[in-house]
């Protein structure tokens, strides 16, 4: 064929519908919910060419909402916590007494960390 002379006949347009393409997917960090990010130039497509369901849904695509907790982070899974810890004054702070009350502030700190987070 000549390059140009292509294309779908598709008939008179008598309707459009304004679109915005969809940019990719967000996990939110916290919850780990998925969500549709879209771009923010609207396309004019003729009716006659949209989709009213896709025949063959993606999955990759599938919004969600939040995880459980086990579903973020399975028993046993590595986490690696990228953000700074939470800034607290240590200032007159006494050493715990025992390694039972120095494991109940870390797990205090991580807590309080954690929820910075969310």
């Amino acid at each position: 064929g000549v390059p140009g002379s292509g294309g779908v006949d598709i008939g008179d347009v008598k309707l459009v519908l304004s679109v915005v393409a969809l940019q990719g997917m967000r996990r939110d960090a916290a919850t780990g919910a998925l969500s549709k990010v879209f771009g923010i130039d609207e396309a004019t497509v003729p009716l006659q060419l949209a989709l009213w369901s896709s025949p063959a849904p993606d999955p990759r695509f599938q919004e969600h909402g939040p995880l459980t907790l086990a579903e973020l982070h399975p028993a046993g899974a590595k986490v690696m916590i990228v953000s700074p810890p939470p800034k607290k004054e240590t200032k007159g702070k006494k050493k715990p007494k025992n390694k039972k009350a120095a494991d109940d502030d870390k797990k205090t700190a991580l807590d309080a960390h954690l929820g910075q987070l969310a």
